[in-house]
């Protein structure tokens, strides 16, 4: 039942930024796809890349003076979500209701190289998380720039089908985690790293080598889990390097290769109740490649991850193993307000094992107009032992 909980778990999400729009007096679909909003366009993609402003501007004072709107907003979202789970002739079922508070503080671009983003997350029960806290400068012109981070932000900046997902949940294989014997808690998206970003923009290909803190270990609601822009673990550092072409308007190429080291508990169960803290070394290295493109209302989107971890066999030797999974999604553009998506899922934990592996199927439809979107989702999904269903009513209004 770990990973059934595992797959319930809250959703998150991510939506337009209005100051954006406040400050370059432009419309959402400015730097937003119009078949599949929230996903970047190829405008809205290179915006980020230099640091929350044209490209044409890099190096040329601000456009306008300093206003207090056009680099604060905030959002609320909401999530109903009820989950039905079959287990060994037995079915099992909740409902939870779930908001967040995100604010966006001093986001934006300064002076002629300058920019920062500053992303709070804080639930309903009081939790914060920071999700992005960086600095970033840019250099250079709009055909070739240079451009630096540094701070906690999101590792993996993608494009196309390695970009958002238009509902509440997420492919598989950035939701899960590779798991021979237990747990190796490293997965590519939705965990925030502190570290160093240093990268280029030649044209529409763009290369990132990004240097981040080692996680280490909490256990938090009676699980051990990653704790990712803390003090490094050890004194050691993770390498991600993430490649990004574009193709046209709303197509894309994408690709990663994280390579890194986390510790893993012993004894998992000894090690929540603070009886064994005794932790091993799992170096782990993931690999992913992401396409999309379409035409007219249509929209195809894919891509597939391949990792290798280690596992601790009994005799305290290292196994290695590998972890493979991949999704296909479709987007439809039913109205200028509303796009429908499909996607399938495939994820297999550990290759090295027989009947682990996870399918899921999820149909949604977003409903978005101006800075308000609704998103009913229906997600079924196939576990080793077990069938489990998510409907979720997604909710989120920003300004």
């Amino acid at each position: 039942m770990t990973l059934v909980a595992a797959l319930l778990g809250l959703p998150t999400s991510a939506d337009a930024m209005p100051q954006f729009a406040r400050k370059y007096k432009l419309p959402c679909t400015g730097c937003h796809d119009a078949l599949a909003y929230p996903r970047l366009n190829d405008v809205g993609y290179k915006f980020r890349r230099a640091g929350f402003r044209m490209p044409e501007n890099i190096g040329q004072e601000e456009l306008t003076d300093f206003s207090t709107t056009d680099y604060f907003s905030a959002r609320v979202q909401v999530d109903n979500t009820t989950d039905v789970t079959r287990e060994g002739g037995s079915t099992d079922s909740s409902n939870t209701f779930t908001g967040q508070l995100s604010l966006y503080a001093l986001t934006g671009s300064f002076q002629k190289y300058f920019g920062s983003e500053t992303e709070l997350a804080f639930t309903a029960g009081g939790e914060a998380e920071i999700e992005n806290a960086y600095a970033s400068v840019v250099y250079g012109s709009q055909e070739l720039w240079f451009t630096t981070r540094a701070g906690v932000f999101h590792t993996f900046d993608g494009l196309g089908g390695s970009d958002r997902s238009l509902g509440p949940s997420r492919p598989l294989i950035f939701d899960l985690t590779p798991n021979h014997n237990q747990d190796t808690l490293m997965r590519m998206a939705e965990q925030n790293r502190i570290g160093i970003d240093v990268g280029l923009q030649w044209g529409n290909t763009s290369l990132s080598v990004e240097v981040v803190n080692r996680a280490q270990l909490v256990v938090e609601d009676g699980e051990v889990r990653p704790r990712t822009i803390g003090p490094d673990a050890g004194g050691g550092k993770d390498l991600i390097v993430v490649a990004n072409q574009i193709l046209g308007t709303h197509s894309g190429l994408s690709t990663y290769w994280a390579h890194g080291r986390v510790a893993l508990p012993i004894d998992a169960a000894a090690f929540t109740e603070g009886a064994n803290l005794d932790t091993w070394n799992n170096p782990y290295d993931k690999f992913g490649a992401f396409a999309s493109g379409g035409a007219g209302p249509l929209l195809v989107l894919g891509g597939a991850q391949l990792g290798f971890d280690r596992a601790l066999e009994p005799g305290g030797g290292r196994k290695r193993f590998k972890s493979i999974g991949g999704f296909v999604e479709m987007d439809v553009a039913l109205r200028p307000f509303a796009v429908g998506y499909v996607r399938a899922d495939y994820f297999d934990p550990s290759a090295s094992l027989a009947d682990n592996h996870i399918f899921a199927g999820t149909i949604g439809t977003l409903f978005h107009q101006d800075w308000v979107s609704i998103t009913p989702e229906l997600q079924i999904r196939r576990l080793p032992d077990a069938t489990a269903a998510s409907l979720i009513v997604h909710a989120s209004v920003i300004y």
